[in-house]
């Protein structure tokens, strides 16, 4: 037999051979598809997964857009890695959690039951280990700074935004009709001013849309019979922003008070996993939630939810036993808040107690004296029922916060002292159940 005879037919019979199920898949890229919430997808995920896959020794990444989807095509050594951003919101991210079509979602919004029930054979989406709190978005609204108006309750916006309260008198102003100035539909601010102020209400259609958060302001800013409602703690000069209540006191729209969730026109930004989920779909989440992974999210003009110190005085009317305990103490920028029936604390209470104690680990903060200040639902029939378990709590939490290496030098419960929200709602049990850090 020739030499070329030989040679054909030994190609003809590579052609032939099967290749190996394993050396097919190795040439594959692993994949990792992250879907949901626009207010996610647009900017922090993306540049979280680029500072994810550096940290991780991937390189020699690219990105493309394909038919509106953002890919991640990254190498390293022991493999390639695909991953892919889909932002078709937050329903998106359940449903597709809950079909196996997605390693991680992304949410603006947390679940509803329905969306929990179709979704229970990928575990428990709203425990510690499936929810990621990445990050919080918070809203203001501005008025002109010579509108008297004071405070307004979530109640109060509620009609405002919805057109049934058109007159500055009704609030306990000067007389006028209320000018309305926002974001167009679709926008993420008015999707949080849907979810947070209007609860289902619609918008009114005299509302003015505006295409940028100054041109909100500017219009605010000439007229003092304009509201309009903007990113919290965004520019917008010649405006200024009123505290807001929920059915008790109305709370300054700071950072300090974003950042503890204590304002209510706060929400959280999460990622969420299946109970399966993949190594690398899980170490992205865990990076986001990072310190590293948090100084991305800053950077977005989101608010990272790392241990930081604000100045802060307690509230005038506050218990005078609270008062003295925290002369001379700053408060931490984090509330602990709790959770559901898959534990005491909520997903990021269970996250910023870890992060906690690792920021008291840093040398700075080694010898930094930590104080506790728990606060429950009011009880109206039996308020010592809520001071109990107010004390029972804050006694809970040091104890996981002894554990971990953290001492706490004075811990103190106050019953149902302070509330933020009325009701006997979740949401105002949420809100009314705080645990405070001070530090001294």
């Amino acid at each position: 037999m020739s030499l070329r005879a030989f040679l054909f037919l030994l190609g003809l019979a590579a052609t032939l051979i099967p290749v190996s199920p394993a050396l097919a898949q190795a040439a594959e890229p692993e994949r990792v598809r992250i879907h949901g919430s626009n207010v996610l997808g647009a900017q922090v995920v993306p540049k979280l997964v680029e500072a994810w896959l550096a940290e991780a020794g991937y390189t020699g990444t690219t990105q493309r857009l394909d038919g509106g989807q953002r890919q991640f095509h990254a190498r390293r050594e022991d493999g390639d890695v695909l991953v892919e951003i889909q932002t078709a919101g937050s329903a998106s991210a359940f449903a597709d959690l809950a079909r196996g079509n997605a390693e991680v979602g992304m949410a603006s919004r947390p679940p509803t039951a329905k969306e929990l029930d179709d979704a229970w054979l990928a575990g428990r989406l709203q425990s510690p280990d499936q929810e990621f709190v990445v990050a919080l978005e918070g809203m203001a609204i501005l008025v002109h700074p010579d509108n008297p108006i004071a405070s307004l309750s979530v109640a109060q916006l509620r009609d405002v935004f919805a057109g049934r309260t058109r007159d500055w008198a009704r609030l306990g102003g000067r007389p006028g009709a209320i000018r309305l100035h926002g974001r167009p539909a679709g926008s993420g601010l008015h999707q949080m001013l849907d979810q947070l102020v209007l609860a289902g209400a619609p918008m009114s259609p005299e509302t003015t849309a505006h295409a940028s958060t100054a041109a909100v302001a500017q219009a605010v800013a000439a007229d003092p019979k304009a509201i309009g409602f903007a990113p919290l703690l965004a520019p917008a000069p010649g405006t200024r922003a009123i505290p807001v209540s929920d059915g008790h006191r109305a709370v300054e729209p700071t950072r300090l008070n974003a950042m503890t969730e204590d304002y209510p026109l706060v929400r959280r930004l999460n990622l969420h996993g299946s109970q399966q989920m993949s190594a690398l779909g899980r170490s992205f989440a865990l990076y986001a939630i990072s310190p590293a992974g948090q100084r991305v999210v800053e950077q977005t003009g989101l608010l990272s939810v790392a241990p930081a110190i604000a100045t802060a005085l307690p509230d005038a009317d506050v218990p005078g036993d609270y008062a003295s305990m925290l002369t001379g103490a700053s408060r931490l920028q984090t509330n602990l808040r709790f959770g559901n029936e898959y534990t005491l604390l909520d997903s990021r209470g269970v996250q910023d107690l870890q992060r906690f104690a690792q920021w008291m680990a840093l040398p700075a903060n080694r010898d930094r004296e930590v104080m506790l200040m728990a606060f429950t639902q009011p009880e109206t029939r039996d308020p010592a029922r809520a001071l109990f378990h107010s004390h029972d709590r804050v006694d809970f939490v040091a104890e996981l916060l002894q554990d971990a290496g953290v001492a706490v030098s004075r811990r103190r419960g106050f019953g149902g002292a302070q509330p933020l929200a009325g009701g006997d709602t979740e949401r105002s049990q949420f809100r009314n159940e705080r645990i405070e850090i001070w530090l001294r």
